[in-house]
């Protein structure tokens, strides 16, 4: 259950930031990273849904996964209350930026299940798709709450979160893939490489803050962007800076590669002249008093 007011008597103020600063933090990486989970558990639902396939153990487990996504998407809709639209529009928005990001993800679970001569590789790869985001949003989770505790040493604040633990849509992942498998696999560097980049882009700020602007530009979301006309202008302020400095370092960069350039032509032509005149000096003494090079 989120805290607030209502339900908490926050006798410190310092409490109740600290909460607070934790939510913005959560809520905005766990939103896009379970969106992720949650298309790439659709993606491996429609694979087999309808198919002669869909039956018995594995229609039983992609129901049991829908039924437990469905359950969380239930609860964020009751504890946002009138903020849930667009924190939806907000992760709805990010995750279908991130649409190659899942494409690439599942293409490299298909190549590594071909390489181990696995049947049926089309359907099966959204299939282990879904479940290693899975994984991988219930570690992230974990991971934070563990750390936002120790943090604040409050354990009030990382039970907070409770609400959110994905561990048992996680359990559903992993039945849907004992459902469909018919032996343990490996999964290859690439595999591994594309979920980084995914998780490395669910917990960037800059990618959140990009997808906050967008969500908010939507129709129907003007109140929520009048009130943050502030913070969008400081992140657009931001965002012309980082560009700025970008730019600069960029212009640093290739400058600096022109006056390497222009010493290393520098130094050949100073090498060619001493050449030139040493042979000069030689030839010279040569003809004087017979001296000759070696």
């Amino acid at each position: 259950m989120m805290l607030s007011t209502k339900n908490v008597d926050f006798q410190r103020r310092e409490t109740w930031e600290e909460y607070s600063k934790a939510t913005s933090v959560f809520n905005g990486f766990f939103g896009i990273i379970a969106m992720v989970a949650y298309n790439a558990a659709n993606e491996a639902n429609d694979a087999y849904e309808g198919t002669p396939e869909y039956r018995h153990q594995t229609k039983k487990a992609f129901k049991t996964s829908q039924e437990a996504w469905a359950r969380l998407w239930r609860t964020a809709r009751r504890l946002f209350e009138d903020k849930y639209a667009v924190y939806a529009d907000f992760i709805t928005m990010a995750a279908e930026d991130m649409s190659a990001d899942l494409q690439k993800l599942y293409l490299a679970v298909h190549a590594s299940l071909l390489k181990q001569d696995i049947k049926d590789t089309d359907r099966k790869a959204w299939v282990y798709a879904a479940d290693m985001l899975a994984h991988e949003l219930t570690a992230i989770y974990q991971r934070f709450v563990r750390q936002i505790t120790e943090e604040t040493r409050r354990e009030i604040i990382g039970k907070s979160f409770r609400w959110a633990d994905p561990t048992h849509i996680t359990n559903c992942a992993h039945d849907c893939v004992r459902a469909v498998a018919t032996r343990d696999v490996m999964m290859d560097e690439n595999v591994m490489l594309a979920l980084e980049i995914i998780a490395r882009k669910a917990l960037s700020s800059e990618y959140q803050d990009e997808s906050a602007i967008k969500a908010l530009s939507l129709k129907g979301n003007e109140e929520f962007k009048e009130q943050m006309a502030e913070s969008i202008e400081e992140f657009q302020k931001h965002k012309d800076e980082r560009i700025r400095q970008e730019q600069e370092a960029n212009d640093n960069y290739w400058s600096e590669r022109q006056k390497q350039r222009q010493k290393q032509r520098q130094r050949r032509r100073k090498g060619r002249q001493e050449t030139l005149t040493t042979d000069t000096i030689a030839a010279r003494l040569g003809e004087r008093f017979n001296v000759t090079r070696t």
